[in-house]
């Protein structure tokens, strides 16, 4: 598994990226995947959601070439549903946030932790800690269905996750014009170690006419240079 979301998160941490038009229905890049099988995002839905079917391409994955020695490789995940436009003046923002898998009694890790970051360093919520034991019942199970289409370079991924909750983000989160919203769940290895592979989801915002518009990273995507797949 690809490690392109965690290294997102430590590229974000001191800067944010800045954000096309949420609403925005014209795609701006030249290069479209319009030959590609796959239905383009819908941005006039009531609700944006990620994490449950996504299309990556096949050679853009950054890795760590080796591990470091002492690393400890996972593969959490999570997947959001949130309004795609709320007022400026709600006091938080409400999201249902999945997350499970990627650990099992062999993997060395004594806890799991969920956070939400607000792209700044230091800038996170912690919503859950949950012991290796908890997060290993049947509660945070989590089903991956994995499509490979390796002629056109790219693959699907489909994840049904058995844990969902109710978050709040404070609206001071939102503050920027433009900013990024990440949820991940790192394993925490001894000596409070965080490990590698654990996966983001990223939430971009945008604050226009009195109300603060979302897409996901793959409406993101869609919407900056008119990809399909990213």
């Amino acid at each position: 598994m690809k490690l392109k979301k965690f290294l997102s998160i430590l590229a974000t941490f001191t800067m944010l990226l800045p954000l096309a038009g949420c609403g925005a229905k014209e795609v701006k890049g030249a290069e479209r995947e319009d030959k590609l099988d796959i239905t383009p995002p819908d941005l006039t839905t009531e609700y944006v959601e990620s994490g449950f079917l996504e299309y990556y391409k096949l050679n853009t994955g950054i890795y760590f070439d080796p591990l470091p020695v002492d690393a400890v490789y996972i593969s959490t995940s999570c997947a959001y549903r949130t309004l795609r436009e709320v007022d400026e003046t709600v006091e938080n923002i409400e999201v249902d946030l999945s997350y499970g898998g990627g650990v099992d009694e062999d993997t060395p890790i004594v806890s799991i932790e969920v956070y939400i970051s607000g792209g700044h360093i230091g800038d996170r919520i912690l919503i859950n800690s949950l012991s290796k034991a908890e997060y290993l019942t049947e509660e945070y199970e989590r089903e991956i269905q994995t499509i490979l289409h390796e002629d056109e370079n790219y693959y699907e991924e489909r994840a049904t996750y058995r844990h969902t909750e109710r978050v709040s983000i404070p609206i001071s989160y939102f503050s920027e014009p433009t900013g990024i919203i990440f949820f991940f769940a790192p394993g925490i290895a001894e000596n409070n170690r965080w490990c590698y592979g654990w996966e983001s989801n990223t939430l971009y915002y945008q604050k226009e006419n009195g109300k603060i518009k979302f897409m996901s990273e793959r409406e993101h995507a869609y919407v900056t240079d008119g990809s399909l797949i990213y």
